[in-house]
């Protein structure tokens, strides 16, 4: 997996075989590493279902990307992930997880999104395991991938928080869009940093003809 997603960043390599390389590492990692937990299901594996697959897919091939979500979909689960992923194999990451309130996009309360992360790097083997800090004060992890790969960072913060022009982001995950007030401005402060290098993903349970709601219907 680490080798697989180390050979993607080598230098020569097209955008089609740095996505064929990646999406074979988030594929060893989905099947064979990531583990959710469940309050009725307890913890197991991330399925792999294959809509799952097809959206992992996606995930990597576009920059900006928005899934409407339902709770069999494993979408929140899988994109938290997804991130924490790119932060353990590639290192000197600075990623946003984004709730409409901090308590939902923190480490504090069961099931929000940074909470998610810190449980799934807990569950690794030992050989893929990064090590972490924990920052609260900031809701923020501080992790150390394997390898000596430079220290990444993942962090929590609200709907209203202007982080994102203040700190030079890779990946935004942005949960409950529909349930925000204004979302539109949150893709507006990502989308600079994202165009260069980063990605921007919208994840909701739809919740009426708002501007989550137009932005899935713009992009079919």
């Amino acid at each position: 997996m680490l080798e697989l997603a180390a050979e993607a960043e080598a230098p020569g390599k097209s955008d089609e075989e740095k996505l064929a390389l990646n999406y074979q590492s988030i594929s060893i990692w989905n099947q064979a590493f990531a583990t959710a937990q469940d309050p009725k299901w307890g913890i197991k594996k991330f399925p792999n279902w294959p809509y799952i697959q097809q959206a992992d897919y996606l995930w990597l091939k576009y920059r900006f990307t928005l899934w409407a979500k339902g709770r069999r979909l494993f979408f929140t689960w899988r994109f938290v992930g997804d991130y924490v992923w790119d932060t353990v194999t590639h290192g000197a990451r600075y990623t946003f997880l984004q709730s409409r309130e901090l308590a939902d996009a923190g480490m504090d309360i069961d099931y929000a999104l940074l909470w998610r992360a810190r449980f799934i790097i807990d569950q690794l083997p030992k050989c893929v395991r990064p090590k972490y800090k924990q920052k609260k004060k900031h809701q923020t992890l501080e992790v150390y991938p394997p390898n000596g790969m430079a220290k990444a960072t993942i962090r929590a913060v609200s709907a209203d928080f202007d982080a994102f022009r203040s700190f030079p982001m890779s990946g935004a995950l942005l949960d409950e869009v529909a349930m925000q007030q204004h979302p539109e401005l949150a893709f507006l402060a990502a989308r600079p940093a994202a165009e260069q290098f980063g990605r921007i993903t919208g994840v909701s349970t739809p919740n009426g003809e708002n501007y989550f709601h137009r932005a899935v219907e713009s992009i079919g």
